[in-house]
């Protein structure tokens, strides 16, 4: 009997020296008020990941924005005036005030949004949730009626205090969110570092929620840093299923990941739990080639665009003058203009995004001498570098898809969060174009009517593939791939003969694709992004299908009447009906592609498609028409040959 009381007294012994109870997962969630690399450097201890998050939210972007983000793992803004603070009850639970305001601020917006929404301190409520703070952070930890288990709403940057309350909470909770200003103290850094040492063998989860004043600039105003450790710790740069690329997550994975922890999951959260990539230098290092890569291609993106969209607006003075002296010129750029895209491809392979001004001038000096052989050789440049584009498109989009996000075409834009795998839509009017302008080239060279169905057969279903949801992972193009295939038959196969039969049967196929690729992804684990959009439709209902409907509207909207891609547009639109208004210019164009009216349909119709059914649609019937024009000079100067 000694011996046991002995042993008990030991035991307890031991579990009463911890700060904070055992054997249950313990995390903590700390929100900064930025982070820059080197404080992120000095803060990551062994065995922690970083990345990059992108931290937009909805308008009015601010700290409640935020935090009701990451609380929802949804994209959600309201009035950051709507939080009034927080109130300890004297049972040392936490009140925030004003979040009445709060809960009729996101109905309004959003109908029936809390009700039938998840939130992070509601889900998680039974793990137990302390605060730590007085800052619009308490809006994760709290449940939908703004009440939190425990915790302080102040904070006092001393490390035994900090230590002292957190020992205090987590020995009632298993989750701590804490707000903390860096900056606040001298030896904030220091003192950051220092805490999370006495909890290395806990879930630590450190996101900025400002974008550090050295990382700011005129092109970033929403990528951050974010550092994580799990129980287990493992060096490496994260990366999630939202992204799928290595540095970077959203800020709408954090919720999903917290509750993967604990073997939780929601069926109104958008984003995706981490995973850690290894790395083989310091994952921070890693972390700064990601956003120096980052910054880096979207300049030469930015300049590069710049280039396109000036000649296109430069020569369509001279194509709608009808100044027939400058079209050798226009012929040259035009060409310059697919060349330039096919070799930003190949050097996708290379990684120099993070050298903008070295990518530029070799991507130019390659380009242009190019560009001068071809067009003094009379070569048939638009067949030429459509076919080997798309081929690599192709491939690339299959095989090795970071190439192809290593272009200029292809990259997506990370920094704004538009889209951050699979084709952009930039990409996706490169890639219907390319084929539309290869297919009837080579067509062309083929007399047996079956090979030609054939080729038919596998440009366009080609174009399907490599934009479904398991490839290119583009909703609209993958829908704007279907009508080119189904014109393509109604064109080529049925030769604008159609009867009920074959009205039914397009009809049948065109619904065929679809519901494959849809089965697909909603059966996989990694569901895209509209397969994601599905599964919530089942559990929220139509109106989530329409929120989605009105924002990608008002982006579409924004994107077709703002300058320059509506100039742009314009341009292009004028140039081509100069040109089939020129009846002598036209005809010898057709001795060159005898399709040319056949292709200016087919072009027209699934630019317009592409315009309409996708947010940047306006930047894929750039693309689209600019291919499109390449051909029609390329074809109006070799026609003097003949």
């Amino acid at each position: 009997m000694k011996k046991t009381l002995i042993l008990i007294f030991l035991i307890l012994t031991v579990i009463n020296s911890c700060g904070y109870s055992q054997g249950y997962e313990k995390t903590i969630f700390i929100v900064v008020d930025q982070m820059p690399m080197e404080a992120g450097e000095k803060i990551m201890g062994e065995n922690y990941a970083g990345g990059l998050i992108n931290t937009k939210t909805v308008t009015p972007y601010n700290p409640v924005s935020f935090s009701l983000s990451v609380a929802t793992g949804r994209k959600v803004g309201i009035d950051e005036s709507n939080f009034k603070g927080l109130h300890k009850n004297r049972d040392g639970s936490i009140k925030v005030m004003g979040y009445d305001r709060i809960v009729k601020s996101l109905n309004d917006k959003y109908s029936n949004f809390v009700s039938e929404v998840d939130f992070f301190g509601e889900k998680l409520k039974n793990q137990g949730i302390g605060y730590i703070g007085n800052g619009p952070s308490s809006l994760i930890a709290c449940d939908k009626k703004g009440n939190i288990g425990s915790g302080e709403t102040y904070i006092n940057y001393d490390l035994d205090w900090l230590v002292d309350k957190t020992n205090n909470i987590l020995k009632k909770e298993n989750i701590l969110i804490m707000d903390y200003d860096i900056y606040e103290e001298n030896d904030g850094i220091e003192i950051l570092k220092s805490y999370l040492n006495e909890y290395k063998d806990l879930n630590v989860i450190l996101v900025s929620r400002n974008v550090a004043d050295n990382m700011k600039g005129m092109l970033n105003k929403w990528l951050s840093l974010i550092i994580y450790k799990s129980e287990g710790g493992e060096n490496g740069i994260l990366t999630s299923l939202s992204t799928k690329r290595e540095g970077i997550v959203t800020l709408l994975d954090i919720f999903p990941h917290v509750l993967s922890i604990y073997g939780l999951e929601s069926k109104t959260a958008i984003g995706k739990s981490f995973n850690i990539s290894p790395v083989e230098k310091q994952p921070m290092a890693a972390v700064k080639k990601v956003f120096d890569n980052t910054m880096g291609q979207l300049w030469s993106t930015y300049f590069f665009h710049g280039i396109i969209y000036y000649t296109f607006c430069y020569f369509a003075y001279f194509i709608v003058k009808r100044r027939y002296d400058k079209y050798k010129n226009a012929a040259l750029y035009f060409d310059f203009i697919a060349v330039i895209i096919f070799v930003s491809f190949l050097l996708g392979f290379f990684n120099m995004q993070g050298y903008p001004i070295v990518y530029i001038l070799l991507v130019l000096m390659i380009s242009y001498p190019i560009s001068y052989f071809f067009r003094q050789r009379k070569m048939n440049t638009a067949f030429f570098f459509s076919t080997v584009t798309y081929l690599f498109m192709v491939l690339g989009i299959i095989f090795f898809p970071e190439v192809i996000y290593n272009s200029f075409v292809g990259f997506n834009n990370i920094v704004f969060g538009f889209r951050y795998y699979g084709f952009n839509n930039g990409a996706m009017g490169v890639l219907l174009a390319c084929s539309i302008i290869s297919y009837f080239s080579v067509k062309n060279m083929i007399k047996d009517k079956l090979y030609k169905n054939i080729l038919l057969i596998l440009y366009f279903s080609l174009n399907i593939i490599a934009l479904s949801s398991r490839v290119g992972a583009n909703t609209g193009g993958f829908l704007a791939s279907i009508i080119l295939f189904l014109i393509m038959i109604y064109e080529e196969i049925f030769e604008r003969n159609l009867t009920w039969k074959s009205i039914l049967g397009l009809f049948i196929v065109g619904f065929l694709i679809m519901f494959i690729n849809v089965y697909l992804d909603l059966h996989s684990f990694d569901r895209s992004h509209a397969g994601d959009l599905l599964y919530r439709i089942e559990f929220l209902g139509s109106k989530e299908l329409w929120d989605m409907v009105k924002l990608k509207l008002k982006e579409l909207i924004w994107f077709t009447i703002t300058p320059p891609w509506c100039i742009v547009a314009v341009s292009q639109v004028l140039s081509v009906r100069s040109l089939f208004k020129d009846n002598i210019q036209i005809n010898r164009i057709k001795d060159i592609r005898p399709d040319v009216y056949k292709e200016y349909l087919i072009f027209m119709v699934i630019g317009a498609i592409s315009l309409l059914i996708n947010d940047t649609g306006i930047i894929s019937s750039i693309f689209m028409v600019g291919y499109f024009l390449i051909s029609l000079m390329d074809a109006d100067i070799r026609s003097y040959d003949l």
